[in-house]
């Protein structure tokens, strides 16, 4: 089955895998870390499966209700915010050049409307702020970040009504 679907327990390995792939400026994350995201919500964490069913990319994002983002490399515990952060989109060398990150983007842009979320936050990292700006996200100038995120980092904001 190929396309975007709910991540499930057996998926983890090939996450971890993504993460190891596409990271370059950060360390990648425990699988504690990763896991909590999803255990928090669920409903707003995807993955997207080639043609044998196999994890070729990830998004994994949660509520929050707090207008400075969470640290890298900290587990997460339930939160009913109304702020949708999104905490890692990667998309394997595999999965590259076919619109499978805005596929992901879109999804869970979709569920965090349906959720009843009122705006998105994410940090940027890896000279990615021209990706995230084609979904109407905007650079928050002058917010300090965590230095996990590593020296480029950006905070990054988008209303989900607009």
């Amino acid at each position: 089955m190929i396309g975007i679907s709910s991540i499930e327990t057996s998926d983890w390995e090939d996450i971890l895998a993504i993460q190891s792939q596409v990271y370059f400026d950060v360390e990648p994350e425990s699988l504690e870390t990763l896991r909590s995201k999803w255990n928090t919500s669920p409903e707003l964490c995807f993955v997207f499966r080639d043609e044998k069913g196999v994890p070729i990319a990830y998004i994994l994002a949660h509520q929050w209700n707090e207008s400075h983002p969470p640290s890298l490399y900290t587990s997460t515990t339930k939160n009913e915010g109304t702020v949708l952060f999104i905490h890692d989109l990667a998309v394997s060398k595999r999965g590259s050049g076919r619109s499978i990150g805005k596929q992901l983007v879109q999804a869970v842009l979709q569920a965090a409307t349906s959720c009843g979320l009122r705006e998105t936050m994410l940090i940027s990292i890896q000279n990615s702020q021209g990706f995230w700006s084609r979904f109407e996200f905007k650079c928050v100038v002058g917010e300090q970040l965590s230095a996990t995120y590593g020296e480029h980092a950006m905070l990054m904001r988008r209303d989900l009504h607009e």
